[in-house]
Parts: C-alpha cells; structure tokens; sequence
C-alpha cells in the first residue's frame, strides 16, 4: 500500500493509474485528475498557470486522432485532454450536471510538465 501511496500507482516506463467509477448519483462530488497530453499540446509556458485558476473541458470534434476527444483549456488555450478512460464519466457530468475545474497543482520536469485539476460536479 505504500508502494502505492509514494507512486500514485505509476509506473515510469507507461502511465498505469487506477480509473475510478462513480456512480450515476454520486453527486455532488470532486475528483482530482493528472490532464493527459500536456507535454504534447502545451502552448505556453507553465508559469502561467495558477493554482485555482479556472479551466474548461469542452468537446474537441475537430481532434485529428480522438473525434469524441474532451480538451481542457487554460484561458482559451489547449493544455491537454481529459484522459480517454475517464470521458464516459466526464460525458455523463457534462449532460447531466454542472462541471466546473480549477488548477489544483503543478509538477513534473520541463520536460514532461503535470498538471492536475480539480473536478467539481454539481
């Protein structure tokens, strides 16, 4: 268990997490998620991103790989997407109830930045 508790159930060499499944009524609830794809779409310094900053996550049917593909956005501009296990969930909250997201942290090396956001779903 500790193993767990210090990796966040990571493996360095591909990104295993554990995918959690709330309930249709499990609201109201948060959820802190890792945004996946950061390294690859980032279009701006980290920087300038703030701890309690609000984000979006908006349908991406433009996506070239993912046309069901959930972005994430940091003033407009794209900082990763909703992890593809996760966006069933996140589907069923965005029709059925108010989502909003904050910047809840940042780390990870310049290169490989990690971002995490706060999930709130009324």
């Amino acid at each position: 268990m500790a193993l767990l508790g210090y990796t966040g159930a990571r493996l360095p060499s591909d990104g295993f997490a554990l995918v959690p499944e709330f309930p249709e009524d499990a609201r109201p609830c948060e959820y802190v998620m890792e945004v996946a794809g950061t390294r690859h779409v980032l279009q701006g310094p980290l920087s300038d991103l703030r701890v309690g900053d609000p984000v979006s996550i908006q349908l991406d049917p433009g996506n070239p790989i993912e046309s069901d593909a959930l972005v994430v956005l940091h003033e407009g501009q794209r900082i990763g997407f909703v992890n593809r296990a996760l966006k069933g969930m996140f589907y069923r909250w965005m029709k059925n109830g108010q989502v909003t997201a904050t910047v809840e942290r940042q780390n990870g090396k310049p290169q490989r930045p990690l971002i995490f956001v706060r999930i709130s779903v009324a």
